[in-house]
């Protein structure tokens, strides 16, 4: 991972050396857009722009078939960079590195079909969630960590949202909680039979199109010393006395 990372700076840096081409140079109130051209194929794009008190430099870099884009946000301190590979005639992600401070906190590897993994990290470098992709979302098994490396969480998400079963640990291995979810679209629900309560206990996504939730759905547990303590069942986000 820090070769990747090395590379990705060695490249992007680089391309500031290309001054003997004549930028194509913007200004607008907030914005400033420079555009150099580097050779028949590839060209440089960097953007300088402030908002809210920050401000945030992209650069680009795009030759036949990969584009490297570095996002800098000065006040959040952050870097991101994206690498694109161009398949079938289309930019497509295929991999993202995000540091704070020059330490790696997320990346994500991808293929052309947007599968793969994203992995979160702490500032030690453990890591702290590893994510199935699929479609570019979060779509299959989800793992959580505690910072030495224990298990947290695990689970299963749809579009981000949770479903199916969920399970958290202590960090001595303990079952804490069992938990079930199922995703639903919002078109298919009577949300008039729900409360202001049981609705905030939605997890709300989707796309405008198509609006789901994520409702409680089954048995849902609670230990304590690894002992069950109490016992809940929710049927499409309502509990069943």
């Amino acid at each position: 991972m820090k070769n990747n990372i090395l590379i990705f700076f060695a490249i992007l840096s680089s391309c500031t050396t290309y001054s003997q081409f004549k930028p194509d140079t913007s200004f607008n109130d907030n914005e400033i857009y420079i555009k150099q051209q580097l050779d028949d194929s590839t060209f440089f794009v960097k953007r300088i722009y402030k908002t809210k008190g920050e401000t945030t430099y992209t650069k680009h870099q795009i030759n036949d078939s990969i584009f490297y884009r570095q996002n800098i946000v000065e006040g959040k301190r952050y870097v991101k960079l994206i690498q694109f590979g161009l398949i079938d005639s289309v930019w497509v992600e295929t991999g993202t590195v995000m540091l704070k401070d020059g330490k790696t906190i997320s990346t994500r590897e991808l293929n052309k079909q947007g599968t793969g993994i994203y992995r979160q990290y702490s500032e030690d470098g453990n890591v702290l969630s590893i994510s199935e992709l699929e479609k570019f979302k979060n779509n299959g098994k989800y793992f959580g960590f505690y910072p030495n490396g224990l298990l947290k969480e695990k689970g299963n998400f749809k579009d981000y949202l949770k479903t199916g079963e969920w399970i958290s640990f202590a960090e001595n291995g303990d079952t804490l909680k069992i938990e079930n979810y199922e995703v639903k679209e919002v078109i298919l629900l009577q949300l008039n039979q729900y409360t202001t309560d049981e609705i905030n206990s939605f997890q709300w996504g989707g796309t405008l199109e198509n609006e789901l939730v994520s409702l409680r759905h089954g048995i849902f547990k609670t230990y304590i010393n690894g002992k069950l303590e109490s016992e809940t069942v929710f049927v499409e986000g309502k509990m069943i006395e």
